[in-house]
C-alpha cells in the first residue's frame, strides 16, 4: 500500500478533508467506498469505516483530532 498524505484542515467548527483532482482511485475506493472523487457525499459529515487499512488511519486521524475538542466536528 502506498503512503498517503491527506491535509486535514479544521477550525473548531468543522473539519475538512482536502482532496485535490488527482487524488489515487485507490483512496476513494479505500476510504469512501465509491469508484470517483465525483461520487463523494460531501454533505455526509460522517466518515463511514470501511474493512481496509487506509480507512482505519483516516478515522483514526479524525478520532484524534475529534478527541482534542470539546464538540465533534462536522468532517
Amino acid at each position: 500500500m502506498a503512503f498517503v498524505v491527506f491535509p486535514i484542515v479544521e477550525n473548531g467548527v468543522s473539519m475538512f478533508l482536502w482532496l485535490g483532482h488527482n487524488v489515487s482511485t485507490e483512496f476513494i475506493q479505500n476510504v469512501f467506498g465509491v469508484g470517483s472523487l465525483a461520487q463523494v457525499n460531501i454533505e455526509n459529515p460522517l466518515l463511514t469505516a470501511l474493512d481496509n487499512d487506509m480507512s482505519r488511519n483516516v478515522n483514526a486521524v479524525i478520532r484524534t483530532v475529534r478527541r482534542q475538542r470539546s464538540r465533534y466536528m462536522k468532517v
